[in-house]
Parts: structure tokens; C-alpha cells; sequence
């Protein structure tokens, strides 16, 4: 078992639109979905982008770890959208210190490293409708702890023929 994975706190955010800057700050428009349809006409799902950020204890600081995040189904089996490769992105992150700011005091366990991770899926991905999946994330590769943010792709009534009914 890794320290930094037994001692990170990780969250995972699904939105219509992430970036991040260079200094690590994000931008996030439209957080929390949790269910995504198809653009109409395609086999692809919308735009969306994953946005991942794990924070590890100053004590345990600085540190240098691998983070996978990679999307499974409904029974943890990886996902290969399209019938191309599963998806599995990897990533080396650095994680310093963060620095005190002079003049304030406070206790130093309140101080966190912490990194991001985002994904941007401009053209969406080519899932299957009416299927639910998760991104799933692994710090340190310590496959005994991982962390899920599930969500499901769902045929869109519109293009269907369906859609709200009026009067």
C-alpha cells in the first residue's frame, strides 16, 4: 500500500468544459453531470471534459507519483470506446510543498500539495447508449485503493423521434 494513496484525498468532477492554467488553477464550466447523451446524428457522446485533483499531506511532501485514470463499465471491466484500445490515461505528477504566506500563522497540517489532472473530450467519446460507466482513478498504482465517479450515457428522446410532448 502507498502512503500517498492512503493519505490523498481525490475528487472527480465531470463538466460541459475544464482547462487548467500552467500556475494549476482551473477553469470549470457546468460541473456535475452525471449523465451524458449523443450529438445528434452522431455516435459520439457531447463534449465533456474530466477533471481530476488529488491532494497529499505537507508531512509526505514533496512527492513524485503516477496517477491513472481510466473508464470502466458497470462491473469494473475497462472501456474501449470505439473498439479502439481501453482508455487509460497516465500521468507523472510532482507534487511541492506549498509555501507559507508571510505574515499569517497557522498550523502547517493545514497546508496541502496538491495537483490536477484535465481531460478534455472535445468530440466526445463513441460510447454505447443506455450504459453506465465510471472514471475510475489510481494514485501511486496502489491498486488497493482507487476512487470512481460513475456516470451513464442515454439515447436522446429528440433524435429518437421522442422528446417533450406539448398540450
Amino acid at each position: 500500500m502507498s502512503l500517498v494513496a492512503e493519505h490523498a484525498i481525490v475528487s472527480i468532477q465531470v463538466a460541459d468544459f475544464a482547462m487548467a492554467d500552467p500556475g494549476g488553477k482551473a477553469t470549470i464550466v457546468g460541473s456535475g453531470i452525471s449523465v451524458l447523451t449523443h450529438t445528434a446524428g452522431k455516435t459520439s457522446t457531447t463534449r465533456f471534459s474530466v477533471v481530476v485533483e488529488i491532494e497529499v499531506p505537507y508531512d509526505l511532501l514533496p512527492q513524485d507519483f503516477p496517477i491513472e485514470i481510466a473508464l470502466i463499465d458497470a462491473v469494473g471491466g475497462l472501456v474501449s470506446p470505439g473498439g479502439s484500445q481501453p482508455l487509460r490515461i497516465a500521468q507523472l505528477a510532482s507534487v511541492e510543498r506549498p509555501q507559507r504566506t508571510a505574515g499569517l500563522s497557522y498550523p502547517r497540517e493545514a497546508l496541502r500539495g496538491r495537483t490536477r489532472l484535465v481531460v478534455d473530450f472535445a468530440q466526445g467519446l463513441p460510447l454505447p447508449a443506455e450504459a453506465a460507466y465510471a472514471w475510475r482513478v489510481t494514485v501511486d498504482g496502489d491498486e488497493t485503493r482507487n476512487w470512481t465517479y460513475p456516470f451513464a450515457v442515454a439515447t436522446n428522446g429528440a433524435a429518437a423521434g421522442g422528446g417533450p410532448v406539448i398540450g
